[in-house]
């Protein structure tokens, strides 16, 4: 299954009850389609609301398969999710991230599909040089 898929299935489960979520949405690579497919891209759905330990809460009961990860942000992780590892953060709508959806939905209708595939290539480049994602760890300074 493609991996926007797999996110459109997850935020539609989330949704599907009308609890009190601002906003949802894909967002990254999968959200922007400028993931590699030589590679199994990673889910990141963010949910910002205003009653996030009801909703965290919500997100544990439906996908009880996870476990909270560690960090700044309230993430509850997926290992495996219909093949894909999945990241569901929550947050308050004055968090800084938020500025992270208005980028995607920005981009997304705006990349074309040569933009799409430098940016993918560009990404191959620094992870071969490990210094893209947030996993490397290392400072630039």
């Amino acid at each position: 299954m493609k991996p926007e898929l797999v996110a459109e299935s997850i935020i539609n489960i989330i949704t599907e009850d009308g609890r009190n979520i601002d906003d949802i949405d894909v967002i990254g690579s999968v959200a922007l389609g400028t993931y590699d497919k030589n590679t199994t891209p990673d889910i990141d759905i963010v949910i910002v609301t205003k009653f996030m330990k009801q909703n965290y809460k919500h997100v544990k009961e439906i996908f009880p398969n996870g476990y909270p990860k560690k960090g700044e942000l309230t993430i509850w992780h997926m290992p495996n999710y219909a093949g894909f590892p999945v990241d569901i953060v929550i947050v308050h709508p004055n968090n800084l991230v938020t500025r992270g959806l208005k980028h995607v939905r920005y981009f997304r209708g705006k990349l074309t599909l040569e933009e799409k595939a430098l940016i993918i290539k560009l990404k191959r480049f620094f992870k071969r040089i490990n210094c893209y994602g947030a996993e490397t760890g290392e400072s630039l300074e």
